[in-house]
């Protein structure tokens, strides 16, 4: 039995002037704190977030969340993706069946000019599709499903009240036949469980089946405390011959819940070796994200992954780093004048963005001129960057930037 806790909140949205280039979350917000999924890995069970109660009944309901929401929207001073989940807890968790307020919510944006991005493990998102065709059709919908594993035994011992594994597969399916934008949050491979390389290799052959847009993946973190506790006690009872391994793995006791670093490295190797043969770059692609954002964003985000685009293809990312510091800089310094003056707009630092790539601002700024004739063509021809190629795609000229 659950427990849910009414309450009203005077600000919803979670706000930030610097973008983040992982998710792409510029403004973020959830109905629900806590959840009933009872992820035993799940990080948010850790002492840090300070989920009051037992995370996995003690569920708060915010019920102004749609009210707030369409008081709030209207007043963002930048477009930017809407990112509708948080690191404690599920928007599309069981309690949703009964209080609507995604269904609600996904119903108000609809009307809303404004990019969606919504990450679950749960295909009661299906419920809401019609609104959700909706908003990707005049602003985009992204739905990033949270999957680790094709293996339903594993997902009913760490996921025993989330959508089973065929469920999820059948909203992929559902989604992309609708035309969005679907992603995996492969987080966490579990370590000697779901992340064995014949593991790995099956769920990224699925996912390339499945037609998905990008798989962010990572391993696992278990905090001391109550998240590695939890975590523990179902390796004690469904894989004691791993008890000791994880020990092994753990045995630093990191306060960010990381494993030795060894290990770490052998397991992320494997990761990336995957992702690459699979053509699934760590991340989120511009194709994507190319429009659902203002281009002054857009280029701080591409610029970002640039970087880790080009290490891992062993390319000196030096003179790429020191661009992208100055890049970072310039727009930090126009966000605190664009939110420091009430009549200042999006529009005008998106046409300052313009005027140095039309000038020769945009080379002084960089200090790198292959850089600054490949961003002038993303700028002012709206050209867009293959991650897998690391050319402009073949609707532009196909120029490399390696």
């Amino acid at each position: 039995m659950i427990n849910p806790r009414y309450c009203e909140v005077k600000n919803l949205l979670r706000r930030s002037r610097t973008i983040d280039t992982y998710f792409l979350i510029k403004h973020s917000c959830a109905p629900y704190r806590a959840c009933q999924h009872a992820c035993m890995y799940c990080d948010g069970r850790a002492e840090k977030y300070y989920v009051e109660g037992d995370f996995e009944r003690d569920i708060v309901v915010r019920t102004n969340f749609v009210e707030r929401l369409e008081i709030e929207l209207p007043k963002l001073k930048e477009r930017g993706i809407l990112f509708l989940s948080s690191g404690v807890t599920d928007p599309y968790q069981p309690i949703e069946e009964q209080c609507r307020l995604m269904s609600k919510a996904s119903k108000l944006l609809a009307e809303y000019n404004h990019p969606v991005a919504v990450m679950t493990k749960s295909a009661l998102a299906i419920r809401d599709l019609d609104n959700w065709r909706r908003v990707n059709e005049q602003s985009r919908f992204i739905l990033m499903v949270s999957l680790t594993t094709l293996d339903d035994r594993i997902r009913q011992h760490f996921e025993p009240n989330a959508s089973s594994v065929e469920d999820r597969v059948r909203m992929i399916q559902t989604f992309k036949e609708a035309g969005c934008v679907v992603g995996i949050s492969a987080m966490p491979f579990l370590p000697h469980i779901s992340d064995t390389e014949d593991n790995l290799i099956d769920f990224y052959t699925k996912m390339q089946e499945l037609d998905v847009d990008f798989v962010l993946s990572s391993g696992l973190t278990l905090r001391p405390g109550v998240q590695k506790d939890c975590y523990m006690s179902v390796v004690k009872t469904h894989y004691p011959h791993l008890v000791e391994a994880y020990r092994n793995l753990y045995k630093e006791e990191r306060a960010s819940g990381n494993m030795v670093k060894s290990q770490a490295s052998i397991i992320y190797g494997r990761m990336n070796s995957l992702s690459t043969q699979f053509s699934f770059p760590n991340m989120i692609p511009h194709q994507v994200y190319r429009d659902m954002m203002p281009a002054y964003d857009s280029v701080y985000v591409l610029l970002s992954h640039m970087i880790e685009l080009f290490k891992v293809r062993g390319i000196n990312v030096q003179r790429l780093k020191l661009a992208f510091k100055r890049y970072a800089s310039w727009l930090d310094e126009e966000k605190r004048y664009l939110y420091r003056k009430r009549k200042a707009t999006q529009l005008e630092l998106e046409r300052k963005l313009i005027y140095l790539a039309e000038s020769d601002e945009l080379m002084k700024l960089l200090g790198n001129r292959k850089l600054t004739s490949f961003l002038q063509d993303i700028i002012l021809n709206h050209g867009i960057l293959d991650y897998k190629t690391l050319k402009l795609s073949a609707k532009r000229r196909q120029s490399g930037v390696g």
